[in-house]
C-alpha cells in the first residue's frame, strides 16, 4: 500500500476540490492552488506577471508606451497604450472605434498632451501616405523616354518585369502613342478579307 504525501485542496476558482500530490507541493512553491489550467487562466487573466511592476511603464516591441490599467476596455494583457489613456483625458471621453492618435513629433514615446492629435483613421493614414510619398519617389529608379529623351522615374517592378507590354519605356501616353504609330507606319498594311476572298 502506497503512502500519499499530498493533499486535498479546494480551487480557488471553481472550488472544486482536488488533490495535490507531495512532489507538485515541494516542486513549485505555492503550487496547487487551482484544479486544472483553464481555472488558472482565468485566475491569472488580466494580473501582471511575477516580475512586472504595475506602475512601470513598459515600452511595447511597436515603441509605444503602456501603462498598467486592466480595467481600460483597450487593455491587453491589463495594460493599454499610454498615448490612448492621454488623448481620452484631452478629449473628456473615450475614443471612437474609427479614431487613432497621432504623434506630432512622430516620438512615440512623447505623450505630451501638446504632442498628441485625434484623427480619423483614414486621415491619419493619408497623413503618413504624403509624408513617405517623396521617400518612396526618391527611391524610384531613373529611366530615359524612348521618344523624347526625358527622363523620369518609374517603379522597380516595371524594370524588372520580363513582359514588354508592362515595361515603363515612355514617360507619358502621348510618347507611347508616337511610338505605337511609327511602328505601325512602317509595318506592311495588312491585306483585307475581301482581297483574300475567292483564292485557291
Amino acid at each position: 500500500m502506497s503512502h500519499k504525501t499530498g493533499e486535498t485542496r479546494s480551487c480557488l476558482t471553481c472550488q472544486k476540490e482536488f488533490y495535490v500530490g507531495g512532489s507538485q507541493l515541494r516542486k513549485v512553491a505555492g503550487g496547487g492552488k487551482y484544479c486544472s489550467q483553464a481555472c488558472k487562466h482565468f485566475a491569472m487573466k488580466g494580473k501582471p506577471s511575477w516580475n512586472a511592476k504595475p506602475d512601470e511603464l513598459i515600452r511595447h516591441s511597436a515603441g509605444y508606451m503602456q501603462v498598467w490599467m486592466p480595467d481600460h476596455p483597450r487593455a491587453t494583457h491589463g495594460r493599454v497604450f499610454e498615448h490612448i489613456v492621454v488623448a481620452e483625458k484631452m478629449l473628456g471621453r473615450s475614443l471612437k472605434s474609427n479614431e487613432e492618435v497621432h504623434h506630432i513629433d512622430h516620438d512615440r514615446t512623447n505623450n505630451a498632451t501638446e504632442n498628441l492629435r485625434v484623427l480619423r483613421r483614414g486621415v491619419h493614414q493619408r497623413f503618413h501616405a504624403e509624408e513617405r510619398r517623396p521617400f518612396i519617389e526618391a527611391a524610384k529608379p531613373i529611366v530615359i523616354c524612348g521618344v523624347c529623351g526625358k527622363p523620369f522615374r518609374v517603379k522597380p517592378h516595371r524594370i524588372r518585369t520580363t513582359d514588354s507590354r508592362s515595361r515603363s519605356r515612355y514617360c507619358s501616353v502621348e510618347c507611347r502613342r508616337i511610338h505605337t504609330g511609327n511602328v505601325l507606319r512602317g509595318r506592311p498594311r495588312a491585306k483585307r478579307h475581301s482581297e483574300t476572298k475567292g483564292r485557291v
